[in-house]
């Protein structure tokens, strides 16, 4: 009787070490499993914030041109353009913006722009943009989506640099003034081609709404191997969208560079150009743009 006894305390003790055992490894597999759901959980935020930061566009520009006086006439693909942009935190961004140029003539890709920001908390912030961007000159912007014709303006063209590489700093003030200042390597040169830089910065002023009013100045030796002839430009931008559904824009340009005369050898070249634009849009998919400009560079520096 007493060696039953003993037994069936014995079976009760190793019954209740198992099913403690086993209670144990029950919590530790939920415990895991939980674990788990929660990694998941995480990586599946983070893939879904990677993806929300990251933004892409882009454009293709095509045409179809008829020349009287060459008696031509084709269809053409100009350009295509990718733009990239990530944000990892609220305060620092990359962005690229790659361009296949004269595609129908075998154009390679070309890198427009490759930058990266980082805004500091001072006043009302204060961006520092450090690589390869577009000029932050003048009226017209540089891809053709963002213009109202086909072709840019002659200011565009011969009196303004298109693209800097170098340090660039954004303001703005009361959402009335906005400040842009830079140091680069000079006028559309990725590499410096001589010891001097560009400086340069524009001021912008919302006088009052719907008018808005930008002064640029840049000054730099941009001469190959040249580091004493300085090229200076002064440009005045406007833009007037009062009323609905008109946008009137204009610009005025001047340009001085030393000892660039072709005229004159040795001589200062000085150049002087204007724009004037008026846009309608009919509705919301169809307007009308007429567009005068002019370009003076009796020297020869810029044509």
């Amino acid at each position: 009787m007493r060696k039953k006894i003993n037994l069936l305390c014995i079976s009760t003790i190793l019954l209740v070490i198992v099913n403690s055992r086993l209670s144990l490894a029950a919590e530790s597999i939920e415990s895991l499993t939980k674990r788990i759901e929660a990694l998941e959980k995480e990586k599946s935020a983070n893939t879904s914030n990677l993806i929300s930061n990251l933004k892409l566009n882009g454009f293709v520009d095509t045409s179809y041109v008829y020349d009287d006086n060459a008696e031509t006439n084709t269809f053409s693909l100009d350009k295509v353009v990718l733009y990239g942009a990530y944000y990892p935190v609220d305060h620092a961004g990359l962005f690229f913006d790659v361009g296949f140029e004269n595609v129908d003539s075998g154009g390679s890709a070309v890198l427009d722009q490759g930058y990266v920001t980082l805004t500091a908390t001072i006043g009302s912030g204060l961006t520092f943009t450090l690589g390869k961007f577009d000029a932050p000159i003048g009226y017209e912007l540089v891809d053709a989506p963002d213009l109202y014709q086909y072709s840019h303006a002659l200011v565009f063209d011969y009196g303004l640099p298109t693209s800097l590489s170098g340090l660039k700093l954004d303001t703005t003030i009361a959402e009335i003034v906005d400040i842009t200042a830079y140091l680069v390597n000079g006028w559309d040169v990725d590499s410096d081609n001589n010891k001097a830089k560009t400086a340069g910065g524009r001021l912008g002023i919302r006088p009052v709404e719907g008018v808005n009013l930008g002064f640029s100045y840049a000054a730099g030796a941009e001469a190959d191997d040249d580091n004493d002839n300085l090229r200076q430009i002064f440009d005045i931008d406007l833009t007037i969208d009062m009323v609905e559904n008109l946008i009137i824009g204009g610009e005025l340009n001047w340009g001085r560079e030393e000892e660039a005369s072709l005229t004159n050898a040795k001589d200062d070249a000085g150049w002087f150009g204007a724009m004037a634009m008026l846009h309608y849009d009919f509705c919301n998919w169809s307007g009308l743009t007429l567009r005068y400009d002019y370009f003076d560079d009796k020297d020869g520096a810029r044509f």
